[in-house]
């Protein structure tokens, strides 16, 4: 009864962290490819297999995401999201013809923000152009309402990162500089 019992326990952990599997053309070819997230010593790894190069691309460890994983179709590519109970993050990967790699081309984030919704909001950057644009909000205490801020449009200096060489550190720099430009903006709102 203990061996089944630490089976079934051993089963539906790998299945907990195995149930998304993406199976879509990433490589241009017509044949279906398949994406996953894999865990190994407490570390997250993206993996993505595929057909044409007949090679298995493997990100480099990620630590523990502490969120829900789950991969989605991108109209080229796909997406790597992680969900938090109020905010998350995406990155959006596709396969470049011309290296024959996966690239990460673009980052997005959300946050619900507190109990009044402040600091709610979303941002993206497209790595290709370092293009930025936040969409956020703050919560007026002396109108007592939420109030959404003129869209933040910057230039970054992100840059596309091969899925091999990707650790989720952009991520968070990403969202380090998300969090500053918000504060920034948002300072410059109140004085008005």
């Amino acid at each position: 009864m203990l061996k089944k019992t630490v089976l079934m326990l051993f089963l539906f952990q790998n299945l907990m962290y195995a149930q998304d599997t993406l199976v879509v053309n990433i490589d241009h070819d017509l044949i279906p490819d398949k994406v996953w997230i894999a865990f190994e010593d407490d570390d997250g790894y993206i993996y993505a297999e595929l057909s044409a190069p007949n090679k298995i691309f493997k990100s480099k460890p990620m630590g523990d995401p502490s969120g829900t994983v789950h991969f989605t179709k991108a109209k080229n590519g796909f997406y790597f999201k992680v969900n938090f109970m109020r905010g998350g993050f995406g990155v959006q990967f596709r396969y470049n013809n011309k290296t024959k790699e996966i690239e990460a081309i673009g980052l997005s984030r959300y946050e619900f923000g507190n109990a009044a919704n402040d600091g709610s909001g979303e941002s993206s950057i497209n790595l290709n152009t370092h293009k930025y644009i936040g969409n956020w909000h703050y919560y007026d205490l002396e109108k007592e309402a939420l109030i959404k801020m003129e869209p933040i449009k910057r230039t970054l200096n992100f840059s596309t990162q091969n899925l091999s060489d990707f650790d989720g550190a952009i991520v968070g720099d990403f969202m380090d500089q998300c969090a500053a430009l918000y504060t920034e903006e948002k300072s410059k709102h109140i004085k008005k």
